[in-house]
């Protein structure tokens, strides 16, 4: 039979197939999520998760952090800006406040979207909109508080989040980077362009 085409079918008479009893599955109908029983809580909502892939390691990752709470373990998050500027500081705080998290390993882009709610009260400029004509990146107030306060926790004693709060007006404070809890204070790493990392105190 002709064809239109050029190039021929594949030809698949040396395929060799299995029986699907013979390949087997990683994923079961046991594995499937279940629906949410009312009244069953946090837990109840866990247990509802697929045991699979990315619902498996959430429940290894809560456990995780339950063991290391109740054995007085530290518990460091790893985290980008993203968490900051998508709203999530409250929620960091919170589990800050039961210790579940005694650290936070974030880069310096955490820090500027922190910097800016607590002085403007907004973050996360529209980068489609100014990127074609040169501006993003260009916010004034962001480019000089934020790297002079940078620039100053470098020298020996200084802490970063003491400098970079003088810089906010009216004794404003980020809801992340100078969160305290009581007399207790929270390490925090942050990761800065050509500089190494230092550890600094949160301070309120």
């Amino acid at each position: 039979m002709s064809s239109e085409y050029t190039i021929a079918p594949i030809d698949l008479s040396g395929l060799s197939t299995v029986s699907l009893k013979v390949r087997g599955g990683k994923v079961r109908q046991r594995d499937f999520a279940s629906a949410y029983k009312p009244g069953s809580g946090v837990a109840g909502l866990l247990e509802s998760l697929p045991r699979i892939l990315a619902g498996d390691s959430f429940r290894d990752v809560v456990e995780a952090i339950a063991a290391a709470r109740s054995k007085g373990k530290p518990v460091v998050w790893g985290m980008g800006g993203h968490v900051i500027k998508c709203g999530l500081a409250p929620v960091l705080i919170d589990l800050m406040h039961r210790g579940f998290a005694t650290a936070f390993a974030m880069n310096g882009s955490a820090s500027i979207h922190d910097f800016e709610i607590a002085l403007v009260g907004s973050t996360s400029e529209d980068v489609e909109a100014v990127l074609p004509d040169g501006r993003f990146g260009s916010a004034e107030e962001t480019g000089l508080e934020w790297n002079r306060a940078s620039r100053l926790v470098w020298a020996p004693g200084r802490l970063w989040a003491r400098h970079c709060r003088r810089s906010l007006p009216n004794n404003m404070h980020p809801p992340v980077c100078w969160c305290r809890h009581g007399s207790r204070g929270y390490p925090l790493r942050f990761t800065l362009p050509s500089v190494r990392i230092r550890r600094t105190r949160i301070r309120r």
